[in-house]
């Protein structure tokens, strides 16, 4: 099963922008991309914040595999989708940037965010991909398949 999410990402002078994610949408991966993408150096210094982070975002793919071709990792969506797993909104303000999430299961997920300052946002990611580091070394040492696994750095 694919673990789906949407991010939202607003600013006072552009309408709501809404991307989909099919796989990888919890906060190991899709969380540590949007601190990456959010820290990414001087797109705060430019005319448009917003569009720098909706390019980061639109510019990344997945690789080419023996089964699929390469394709962007997010899409352009009109609304949060249904039957996502995790909600994130990059708010763009004059003053700051605030990083609102939520896990759970479906639409009501977009009300049901907190909202976090970048480094209290990175602290909860960090957390999550220890959990999963802990999770991997166990399969490291009880299954062979995983004995390649590459462990999450931290951000």
């Amino acid at each position: 099963m694919s673990t789906r999410c949407n991010i939202k990402i607003t600013a006072p002078d552009h309408a709501p922008l809404y991307l989909y994610r099919h796989w990888d949408g919890y906060l190991a991966e899709t969380g540590a991309n949007v601190v990456e993408v959010v820290r990414k150096p001087g797109q705060w210094e430019t005319w448009s914040p917003w569009l720098h982070l909706v390019n980061g975002f639109l510019s990344q793919i997945y690789e080419e595999t023996e089964h699929a071709k390469p394709h962007p990792i997010y899409e352009v969506t009109d609304r949060a989708h249904g039957d996502i797993e995790h909600f994130y909104w990059i708010e763009i303000s004059s003053s700051a940037i605030t990083i609102h999430h939520a896990a759970g299961y479906g639409e009501e997920l977009e009300s049901k965010t907190t909202p976090y300052t970048l480094e209290e946002f990175a602290a909860i990611v960090n957390a999550d991909r220890q959990d999963a580091n802990t999770r991997i070394g166990q399969l490291r040492r009880t299954s062979p398949a995983y004995a390649d696994a590459e462990l999450y750095p931290m951000l």
